[in-house]
């Protein structure tokens, strides 16, 4: 082996790799392979099996890339970069030895990097896998040779996220839309209720043969090809352009040009025939320089496959996001109510504001089921959040800012009119079916308020009762109430969220699982009924999952539900996470960390807050998937530890976070000194101090204060009655200074100095005992 610990992984000489035909495996086995010590610890600590990428370099060694290819590449692997948690060697991105470094330092590793990259930002996990088995087996790998789907899919995950922040993901959709405007993803699809308009996913053989064909192309070996497939031959047409630098032509079934990048009298490279569904021909069909791509379903026979393993779906720009998502639904809402929209959504944002300042009128069970204090989630801060990223909300923005100032009660009864309204407007099998959460003759009871002329729904936009008798919703239409609420929901996740890389861009497939979230819950209204007769349709807006529960129940972690929701949408596939506290996760190549793990912050836009990053966790240069809380027991000297704490006062100078690998996750907890000096320390799990921080600030709000700034000790918990204060155990309670312990157990911090982040985190050391009864108190 080399001495070195620099170059990249090679097998003999690139030169002995075939370039063309069938392998005999037994030559290429006869190769010498160079590796140093680093390299291929490198390989190990990303997962992945060096064999494997050496057999997928020789796949690759048929593609030649451009000046212009090879720069769109480097430029991507350049700006990858990492973010460091606090006092540990743990990092979130793309480390500076990760090996996708070493892959890029070749040109046959540069080109299985890119190959492998780009499948992962449209086609799923099994599809990508199967590509690059089919590839393999078209060279004439196989039997013993062949590496397993379980390394397959290990190089994939390595190679995730790298084409995350480039113009690519964005590329393929805006390629594949072409001419199908009005085609659904399916990704939350039943099998019961598939859309009719669907976009079909090409069996993996068809496009590894697309994809060999358009390498000969590279290589000069063929002049020109032609592929005919259904919309996602515009994945194969981003590749062509953004990777091989080749010209393209797309021409929708009738021969009409939809896009080309030929200027002159320059032909085509790669001609693209692109019909809304792919052929039906029982093979490939293989006429000269003419691929056919067959649809994946065909092959299958009729079986059943998962709508997300078949889910083909690019990036969107966040100035049309909705529009490009829920297609013509969004625009007709947009169109025909737009005030109705804007008043929904102000009159949600006056609510949350309502949760967020302990309004009595919201029972203290729902009032606890908040997970978000942050200014961009309630109020005219959630107006503005929904516009900067949402900026086809914009137009709403005066209907939102009027309902925002209206009083709590008229909000309410403006919330209840509007959703009646679009549910007229909408009529459709979701907003028919009494079981979805709509209480018969509510509509009618409810006092709407006035809606102004543009909200007439005309005749055309109004439609007609669906017949419910098969199905409780429409897979080919977007529900305009379902639609709404949804980006509710995904306007309060994205509450202070922050991209570590601005280019970052959701998956349009992201969007309709959310779509779907919002839709489930709908459809298990049945068991929200409690929460639906105290709160009425606002239910289904609140920090729940599909049953109503979270935060109402101990240990819930309502915050790792927020991150669920993130990640889905950045990455379009739901990242089932594991109920231990989970502070950072990994999904198809982004990672998605609670930002209490670089710094600890109390403040209403530090706690919970969420950052995103192309890459995935790294500790001592190995990379997991996901960043658990290491369980913590009961201290049994707690009580000592909080008089300590205030007794010293101050702020310590240190605060470490403390990572373990164990047998089945990384694992990790803050430690700081129990007091000055001494040797011992309190721990707390990262994600639930950031959930406890997050959900239990709000449920009391103190307003007392003296002038100069200096505060007044409060005689009265403000925002609790007297029952629910019998209930919680806090009769008599009372903040002194900036702590104080109820005689019955309940502790009120006051997020005003230093200590109080002390205080907090020493409870959270005995997280599963005194949970409940630990509050956070703002002063505004």
């Amino acid at each position: 082996m080399a001495n070195s610990n620099t170059g990249p992984l090679s097998a003999g000489s690139h030169a002995s790799f075939p370039q063309s035909g069938a392998w005999s495996m037994v030559d290429i086995a006869k190769l010498p392979v160079q590796a140093s010590i680093g390299i291929l610890s490198r390989y190990a600590a990303g997962r992945v099996n060096p064999y494997t990428v050496l057999v997928c370099e020789a796949l690759c060694n048929r593609f030649q890339l451009t000046a212009r290819g090879r720069a769109n590449i480097e430029m991507a692997v350049a700006s990858l970069t990492t973010v460091g948690a606090m006092g540990a060697a743990l990092e979130f991105g793309f480390g500076i030895e990760d090996l996708i470094r070493d892959m890029a330092k070749s040109e046959q590793g540069t080109v299985v990097l890119v190959l492998c990259a780009s499948l992962r930002e449209v086609y799923s996990l099994d599809i990508s896998t199967e590509v690059l088995l089919e590839m393999a087996r078209l060279s004439g790998v196989g039997g013993e040779w062949m590496p397993s789907s379980r390394e397959w899919k290990a190089m994939l995950d390595a190679c995730s996220g790298v084409l995350a922040a480039t113009p690519f993901g964005l590329r393929a959709e805006v390629l594949m839309q072409l001419g199908n405007d009005g085609q659904r993803l399916g990704a939350f699809q039943r099998l019961e209720a598939t859309p009719q308009d669907l976009r079909g996913c090409s069996s993996p053989k068809s496009i590894a043969e697309a994809l060999f064909a358009m390498a000969a192309v590279s290589r000069k070996e063929m002049q020109a090809v032609t592929l005919v497939g259904g919309p996602d031959t515009g994945w194969l047409a981003a590749v062509a352009e953004w990777v091989l630098d080749l010209k393209i032509s797309i021409s929708n079934a009738q021969g009409e040009v939809t896009y080309t990048n030929i200027n002159g009298p320059e032909i085509a490279q790669v001609h693209i025939t692109s019909s809304q569904r792919a052929t039906s021909q029982q093979d490939v069909m293989v006429q000269g320089r003419t691929y056919v791509l067959k649809e994946i379903s065909e092959i299958l026979g009729g079986e059943a496959t998962s709508s997300i393993a078949t889910t083909v779906s690019g990036r969107l720009e966040w100035k049309t996001a909705l529009r490009s998502a829920f297609l013509s639904d969004f625009k007709k809402l947009m169109e025909s109510l737009p005030s109705t929209f804007g008043v929904m959504l102000g009159s949600a944002a006056r609510m949350f504001k309502a949760v967020a300042q302990s309004d009595p009128s919201f029972p203290l069970p729902y009032r606890t089921a908040c997970t978000t204090y942050c200014d961009q989630s309630f109020g005219s801060g959630f107006v503005t959040n929904a516009i900067s990223w949402f900026p086809e909300l914009a137009k709403l923005r005066d209907n939102m800012e009027e309902a925002v100032a209206r009083p709590l009660r008229e909000a309410k009864l403006e919330y209840e009119a509007s959703i009646a309204r679009l549910r007229q407007f909408c009529a459709c099998k979701a907003c028919a079916c009494s079981f979805n959460g709509f209480e018969p003759g509510a509509d009618v009871e409810m006092t709407p308020a006035s809606a102004s002329v543009s909200d007439r729904t005309d005749e055309e936009g109004s439609l007609s009762h669906a017949d419910d008798g098969e199905r409780d919703w429409d897979p080919d239409r977007y529900c305009a109430v379902i639609l709404a609420e949804t980006i509710i929901v995904l306007t309060r996740a994205l509450a202070n969220v922050s991209l570590d890389d601005v280019n970052i861009l959701p998956m349009r497939s992201g969007f309709e699982q959310a779509y779907g979230r919002q839709l489930t819950m709908r459809l298990s209204a049945m068991s929200g009924r409690q929460a639906l007769n105290d709160l009425g349709q606002f239910a289904f807006c609140m920090d729940f999952d599909a049953n109503f529960s979270f935060g109402l129940r101990e240990k819930d972690y309502g915050t790792g539900v927020r991150l669920d929701l993130i990640l889905e949408l950045f990455t379009g596939e739901r990242p089932h996470l594991s109920n231990n506290g989970v502070s950072a996760a990994c999904s198809r190549g982004l990672c998605a960390y609670f930002s209490i793990l670089r710094d600890v912050s109390f403040t209403k836009s530090g706690a919970g807050a969420v950052g995103i990053i192309p890459g995935r966790i790294q500790y001592e240069k190995k990379s997991y998937a996901t960043l658990e809380d290491r369980y913590v027991i009961q201290d049994e000297e707690f009580d000592t530890t909080i008089q300590d704490l205030v007794r010293d006062g101050g702020d310590f100078s240190t605060l470490e976070l403390s990572v373990k690998e164990s047998s089945t996750a990384l694992e990790c907890l803050i430690q700081l000194p129990r007091h000055a000096g001494s040797a011992e320390t309190v721990a707390a799990g990262p994600a639930n101090l950031a959930d406890l921080v997050a959900a239990r600030r709000g449920l009391v709000h103190c307003e007392q204060s003296s002038g100069r700034g200096r505060r007044k000790p409060c005689r009265k918990m403000q925002g609790l009655t007297s029952q629910e204060r019998r209930s919680l155990e806090t009769e008599g309670g009372r903040i002194v200074k900036d702590w104080m312990r109820a005689a019955t157990g309940a502790w009120f911090f006051r997020c005003q100095n230093p200590l109080v982040a002390r205080v907090a985190l020493a409870h959270c050391a005995a997280q599963y005992i005194y949970r409940a009864s630990i509050f956070i108190v703002d002063s505004e």
